[in-house]
């Protein structure tokens, strides 16, 4: 049961299927979070980098369980429930479920322990209670999405794509400093992703869908049309958070232009992908 527990495997498994969206994974995730994190943390790098993964870890032990109880147990009341596990899989974790959810929380105490021991050691600060208090709100919002099948989902799907971009950061930086970074990195791809999650057929929103249109499409035009919107607001403000705004935002747009590319020279091609899920 070791490998069903550790950190990452579950979402690895059941929505990084090919190594283009593990790839996609890291490059849209982890490293604008890790490096927004490393331009507000005072700490030296070597450790902030190890604090950060040890943060990770513990937080995605949490995050995951909402996607099992998603997988397993929501997906038995819905009508047209979205299947990630084969039969095989979903047998096994049902069967263990109780094993599983009990050694994925023993993990996330084990690296969390581990990055108070580093905290301490380096003599560096870390945020305890925000980071006890962000596990804990996590919960109660996966609670809600799990069991709320309507629009609602939209406004949870959201909360969460938030949180999954802060919480790993909520254990190394003050409250002030994560506020600042929440909103940055809200407008860079919860904000967008929610607005694609919206055109999903279930939700109903027919118009909105065909304004959207093809996401590959839209999200070129989003980033596009934000880079040039942050970029007037520094122009006149100097401000140099908008500016850091700005280059996390242009590292957003070249990478969907980049997407868009590939997809359109068929270098890969979007069916041999799965269709994109939501990410609950």
């Amino acid at each position: 049961m070791l490998k069903e527990v550790l950190p990452g495997h579950y979402l690895a498994l059941t929505r990084l299927g090919l190594p283009v969206e593990k790839a996609s994974w890291i490059l849209i995730y982890i490293v604008p979070v890790y490096a927004l994190g490393a331009y507000f943390s005072a700490t030296d790098l070597s450790v902030y980098s190890a604090l950060f993964f040890l943060s990770l870890m513990a937080f995605y032990s949490i995050y995951e369980l909402g996607y099992l109880e998603n997988d397993i147990k929501t997906v038995q009341s819905e009508k047209q429930p979205t299947i990630r596990l084969g039969l095989a899989e979903q047998s096994y974790y049902l069967k263990n479920y109780n094993w599983v959810v009990a050694l994925k929380v023993c993990i996330a105490v084990l690296f969390f322990g581990i990055a108070v021991s580093v905290a301490r050691s380096e003599a560096s600060n870390i945020y305890v209670a925000q980071f006890l208090v962000m596990s804990v709100y996590i919960r109660c919002v996966f609670f809600f999405h799990n069991r709320v099948r309507n629009r609602g989902n939209i406004l949870t799907f959201s909360m969460l794509s938030a949180v999954k971009y802060t919480a790993p950061l909520s254990l190394l930086m003050p409250l002030e400093g994560l506020l600042v970074a929440g909103v940055m990195l809200f407008f860079a791809f919860p904000l967008v992703r929610t607005m694609e999650h919206s055109t999903k057929s279930k939700y109903g929103l027919n118009r909105w869908a065909s304004l959207v249109g093809n996401h590959d499409v839209f999200r070129v035009k989003y980033y596009g049309l934000m880079a040039i919107g942050v970029l007037a607001i520094f122009l006149l403000t100097k401000n140099p958070l908008v500016q850091i705004e700005f280059f996390l935002i242009v590292y957003f747009l070249l990478f969907r232009m980049s997407s868009l590319l590939l997809v359109r020279s068929q270098y890969f091609r979007r069916q041999e992908i799965r269709k994109q899920q939501a990410d609950d």
